[in-house]
């Protein structure tokens, strides 16, 4: 005779499927399995919604998938337009992103943001934070917040608009970083290699640099085994 599996072990079962692929194939199965993706936040670990060809999204949906955000490990919304206002977003991603306990990748490129007030939160484990072109960023009031994420490997921050000095504060308390990107940032040669020396685990550097310069920064790439970039 036929014995339903229990929900615990359907939900370990679907754990083998990507997001999308269980939401666009098991919820359609029946009812049950549907409130079983939809309740079990473990199940919404990698939500890459740049991959997903979406557009844009309204402040109904981005609730809709942030409530889920306990269950948070990777999260893109990378160049995704949000049909809500600055702030409210801020407010959306502070109310959710204190649940995300687990959150280690986070990419909010493109996103009109003021603060980073929203990772502010105990012992983050944030290891990869991309903000490229996040150009309404407060780049004063994000280098505290930045310098707080202990755990962080992969810091992108291209066309956001730091300063060198930004630049020099937030590596000085992020020696553990191997990836760096910094296209926009203007940086003589001695930011550069003062950057080299404070960040020791270093394996990726990406900057903006002249085609003059481009010699001489290969050349301190070779002699701190970095690998470079120039855009």
């Amino acid at each position: 005779m036929y014995t339903a599996l229990p929900d615990e072990a359907l939900v370990e079962v679907f754990k083998n499927f990507c997001l999308k692929e269980m939401l666009k194939t098991l919820c359609r199965v029946s009812r049950r399995w549907r409130h079983i993706v939809k309740d079990n936040n473990i199940l919404w670990s990698c939500l890459l919604l740049d991959e997903w060809h979406i557009r844009n999204l309204s402040e109904e949906q981005f609730i809709n998938i942030m409530s889920h955000s306990s269950g948070f490990r990777y999260l893109s919304i990378r160049y995704i337009e949000m049909k809500t206002s600055e702030r409210r977003l801020e407010t959306l991603l502070g109310d959710s992103l204190g649940f995300s306990k687990h959150l280690r990748y986070l990419d909010l490129s493109g996103q009109p943001i003021l603060s980073l007030n929203f990772l502010l939160t105990d012992s983050s484990p944030l290891e990869t934070l991309v903000l490229n072109d996040c150009q309404k960023l407060d780049t004063c009031c994000c280098i505290a917040i930045l310098e707080q994420l202990k755990n962080l490997r992969i810091l992108s921050v291209n066309r956001v608009g730091f300063t060198a000095n930004q630049v020099a504060t937030i590596t000085a308390s992020s020696c553990s970083l191997n990836v760096l990107c910094l296209v926009g940032v203007s940086l003589a040669r001695k930011d550069i290699r003062l950057i080299l020396q404070k960040l020791n685990h270093l394996q990726f550097l990406e900057i903006s640099c002249s085609s003059e310069d481009e010699e001489h920064i290969y050349a301190l790439g070779e002699e701190y085994d970095v690998s470079f970039v120039c855009r």
